[in-house]
């Protein structure tokens, strides 16, 4: 199957769900001419004209016949999608429309965790093509508006669908700025001969120095400054082109000098604290000003009453203080600011890690998941504790992904000191050592057996409802069960895993957990494992 037009055959052809080039008749204008059989047919029955009446009414029925054909053809001819070096072709029932991807002017594209009851149901992608730039053509329309949800077998074609599309659109944007033509990408947003233009700002591209996605928005950051200047929405026509385009010009080899405000790097994200004292205060403080006031004009002169006022204004100013209280995420470390100083802790610096998230339901209903995290170090050479907690719906892909990337440096320090023939222990009853696993099994009364497992001696394990199992060999039962809360329990379930994949090598891992044996491997099945368990 080829085309001399959009190149060689590269996959498919797989089922397209969603929108799609209409390949049949004019509907509107099959609509249309119905509407108007119908009332021709109308009036000639109110004038009495049954021969009339009944020729508009077969016209009426011959066009609706023709709008609904399609219908019962899409029902039991589904629309495929093929995929070619230099374009897509669209299939039903013999016909074919063929889209070159240089005739595709705008993409968004779109990736989105599922969730359901705080469980972690899989990924979709979504893609939007337009043949025009909606930015620059108001009246364009998508042509494309398709959706494949991770199960589904045809979403690897879908994505490399959308990588080809995403090189043509970087491309065709990097000659456009080369030549100077001005592009859009916001109502505010545009780039002309190499200058980026805001709202209130002006500078050259080259200024950008990093780029990142963080709260579901596509980051952008200049020199020496803390946080991003730039965020765009990803499902925004060409916001992930330009994304694409940025991150392989910046050069990341290149120094970066940093304020002192940036000693961390910069804000990769922020989250608030708990902001139900602080929205307490306020509320007091301006009920005890208005009580004051309302106090000292009945009174008319100077009462005691009046000096509610002062602590009034304090409270407030002091509830509006908390207000703004944060949790920094940065490039090098964790920041979070209290009423009178901060707290900072350098991931090179950290010893302890903390993380605990328990779903929450009311008369059945899911209501949220509470989340509690401990980051546990030094600072200036003394130690220090930072905590934080908040409930969020179904979960937060970014606090996921730092814990992730917390556990990973943690883990590789764990992972050298028991190379180094170190034992580290894993929880109040396991200890983790370079030739397997030593537990005391739980009694209810007293101080239970103690075992050793070789790395081969462990079949499997699994981690659910927030806590760990560990099965042996012969038991159908788990033998050992860890609680997530435990201190350090995700930088251990790392060092965990990449031990154990490294024990079983390639013989023991058959790629079904997505490891290899290597520590590339290990990591994925980590990942895997926690996606599961939501």
């Amino acid at each position: 199957m080829a085309t001399t037009h959009i190149g060689e055959h590269v996959a498919g052809p797989i089922r397209f769900k969603g929108k799609a080039p209409s390949m049949g008749s004019a509907g509107i204008l099959l609509l249309i001419g119905v509407a108007v059989a119908i009332g021709l047919a109308i009036h000639a029955f109110v004038q009495m004209q049954p021969t009339r009446t009944l020729i508009y009414a077969v016209a009426a029925g011959s066009l609706l016949l023709l709008r609904l054909l399609p219908l019962i053809v899409h029902l039991f001819r589904p629309l495929t999608l093929d995929l070619f070096e230099s374009g897509i072709v669209f299939s039903r029932g013999g016909r074919q429309m063929r889209i070159p991807f240089d005739q595709i002017q705008a993409a968004s594209l779109q990736s989105e965790n599922l969730y359901a009851n705080g469980l972690f149901k899989g990924h979709y992608l979504r893609t939007r093509l337009w043949r025009h730039d909606p930015l620059t053509h108001p009246r364009a329309t998508c042509i494309i508006d398709g959706r494949f949800k991770s199960e589904d077998p045809a979403l690897s074609v879908f994505g490399a669908m959308n990588e080809k599309i995403l090189d043509s659109l970087t491309v065709s944007m990097r000659g456009q700025i080369a030549s100077g033509k001005r592009l859009m990408l916001g109502r505010q947003i545009t780039i002309e001969r190499g200058i980026l233009r805001t709202r209130n700002l002006q500078f050259p591209l080259a200024e950008i120095v990093s780029v990142g996605i963080f709260d579901k928005k596509l980051c952008f950051w200049r020199k020496a400054e803390s946080e991003p200047f730039l965020r765009l929405d990803p499902d925004q026509p060409n916001a992930c082109v330009f994304f694409s385009l940025v991150k392989e010009d910046i050069d990341r080899d290149e120094p970066v000098v940093e304020s002192d405000d940036t000693s961390f790097g910069r804000i990769l994200f922020r989250r608030p604290c708990s902001r139900l004292g602080a929205l307490l205060l306020v509320i007091i403080g301006v009920a005890g000003v208005a009580g004051g006031l309302v106090i000292q004009i009945h009174a008319g002169s100077f009462s005691t009453w009046s000096l509610m006022i002062i602590p009034g204004v304090a409270a407030a100013l002091l509830g509006v203080r908390m207000w703004r209280l944060n949790l920094d995420i940065r490039e090098g470390g964790v920041r979070r600011r209290k009423l009178f100083r901060q707290r900072s802790i350098a991931y090179r610096d950290m010893t302890l890690f903390k993380y605990s998230a328990t779903r929450q339901y009311y008369n059945g209903g899911y209501i949220g998941t509470a989340l509690a995290m401990t980051f546990g170090g030094t600072e200036g050479g003394k130690s220090t504790r930072i905590s934080y907690s908040t409930t969020i719906r179904n979960a937060d892909d970014d606090l996921d992904s730092l814990r992730d990337h917390i556990s990973a440096v943690l883990a590789a320090r764990f992972h050298d000191q028991i190379l180094a023939g170190q034992s580290v222990n894993w929880g109040p009853r396991a200890q983790l050592g370079q030739d397997g696993l030593t537990f005391t099994k739980s009694k209810l009364f007293g101080k239970g057996e103690t075992l050793s497992l070789s790395w081969h001696e462990i079949p499997g394990h699994t981690l659910h409802e927030g806590v760990f199992h560990l099965f042996a060999e012969g038991q159908e039962k788990s033998v050992l069960q860890i609680p997530i809360g435990v201190d350090n329990f995700f930088p251990l379930y790392f060092t965990f895993c990449r031990l154990h994949a490294k024990a079983a090598g390639p013989e023991g891992s058959d790629g079904s957990d997505g490891s290899d044996g290597s520590d590339d491997g290990a990591d994925r099945s980590v990942r895997a494992e926690l996606g599961k368990s939501g």
